[in-house]
């Protein structure tokens, strides 16, 4: 796993995301997130405790990943935000 592979705040374009049965608030199941960066033009695999309610016409949009590194639990919280147009 590659921690370096997106930073924080990089654009990134919506291929795939699972989706979960809830909010996942007890942190139960990660959701699959594939994307493409904006600026390197890699493809990524991200795994996020946060089901962030992605809808197929989702596809076409950009968001900006939020990266929180929770220390004491030594993970990362990947969140996606959709850019306004």
């Amino acid at each position: 796993m590659d921690e370096q592979a997106l930073k924080d705040k990089e654009p990134i374009k919506l291929i795939y995301s699972s989706q979960g049965p809830n909010y996942n608030k007890n942190m139960d199941y990660y959701v699959q997130i594939i994307a493409v960066s904006q600026e390197t033009g890699d493809t990524v695999n991200i795994l996020s405790p946060i089901n962030n309610g992605f809808k197929e016409s989702d596809g076409d949009s950009t968001f900006i990943l939020l990266v929180k590194k929770i220390l004491r639990l030594n993970y990362y919280k990947w969140t996606v935000k959709k850019l306004m147009r």
